[in-house]
């Protein structure tokens, strides 16, 4: 590559780095000039700009760098695809896939916040109500999007699911971003449903897709209950739960159904865990290389807040005492992390 065009382009990519993402829609950097659409798209400006703006450190880096599918190393160059494993999960994006999904997902939160703005301020103005419709949806959305990051933070900064010293540092780290996109709740008098997915930005900054169901079905003829919960990760089912509890009869009677994935559940702790931090701390097994930590425990209590107020635990929690659901789905608090 000729020199010359090697440092406009190297120039190019220091100037967008002090660049806001924000703006991007309307500073179209990409239309300045041939430089700078390709310094814009390359590789090398999404690996600096992921790390400035999720302000990753080096164990994070490296981490995002093996759940993405080029090699860092070639910048400039055409970039080699990293072999797929058969058994992936989770599916592998590029650094430029994973920072414009990111801006996305910011621009169309902070776009519906000035919108929020901009209807109420109108309606002050005007006192027009056929604006009002659709601002208290996107309020609710926002309200729901701000309950949910307070509830996923107090989650991840839970120490109780794993036996730390209160002095050591988490194995989990905080996220990166949550964006709330799209939930629906339907109430009869037999009926509730719910339903929401929003995506997360992990503390490396590798992004995915969480969708929660919840539905809540009574005969009240026969007073019977049949309540479900199921979470998936870009659309594959994680945990599934089913509860039956009748409410007559000499003695109330419950049964229930629990499954997981255990397969995604190693793939998300591939995500979530630092192993460097496990070694600092001492935390092997009496097997050499490995780590054991409550985290199919931790993953279903970080996804059951998303559910805010519809989940299984708070139903089992307003039940009568000898109901016994919450302990079926416990037993998969034990996953061994591989060095």
């Amino acid at each position: 590559m000729h020199k010359k065009l090697f440092l406009n382009q190297t120039i190019c990519t220091t100037i967008l780095l002090f660049s806001h993402h924000s703006d991007w829609s309307l500073n179209k950097p990409k239309l300045i000039s041939l430089n700078f659409r390709k310094a814009f798209e390359s590789v090398e400006f999404a690996i600096q700009y992921l790390i400035y703006l999720f302000k990753l450190d080096e164990e994070e880096a490296n981490k995002l760098d093996s759940f993405t599918i080029y090699d860092k190393y070639s910048y400039y160059g055409n970039p080699r695809k990293k072999m797929k494993r058969q058994d992936d999960v989770l599916r592998k994006m590029d650094y430029q896939e994973i920072l414009k999904f990111y801006v996305k997902q910011y621009d169309i939160a902070n776009n519906r916040i000035n919108l929020i703005k901009q209807n109420l301020l109108n309606y002050e103005m005007t006192r027009d109500t056929s604006i009002l419709g659709k601002t208290i949806e996107m309020m609710r959305l926002e309200k729901i999007n701000t309950e949910l990051n307070k509830k996923s933070e107090m989650t991840l900064n839970d120490e109780s699911y794993f036996n730390f010293d209160e002095k050591e540092k988490k194995f989990f780290r905080g996220l990166k971003g949550l964006f709330v996109t799209q939930h629906k709740e339907t109430k009869t008098n037999s009926s509730t449903k719910y339903f929401i997915e929003y995506i997360v930005f992990t503390s490396c900054g590798f992004p995915f897709i969480v969708q929660a169901y919840f539905s809540h079905h009574i005969d009240s003829n026969k007073g019977n209950h049949e309540l479900s919960e199921r979470f998936l990760i870009n659309s594959k089912e994680l945990f599934y739960h089913e509860l039956f509890y009748s409410e007559y009869g000499d003695h109330n009677w419950v049964t229930s159904k629990a499954t997981c994935c255990e397969e995604l559940i190693e793939d998300l702790t591939e995500v979530f865990l630092y192993k460097k931090t496990c070694e600092y701390y001492g935390y092997k097994s009496r097997y050499e290389g490995m780590y054991e930590l409550n985290v199919g425990t931790f993953l279903y209590n970080w996804l059951e807040a998303g559910l805010l107020d519809y989940s299984l635990v708070i139903m089992n929690n307003a039940m009568a005492k000898e109901t016994d659901f919450v302990g079926s789905w416990e037993t998969w608090h034990t996953i061994r992390y591989e060095d």
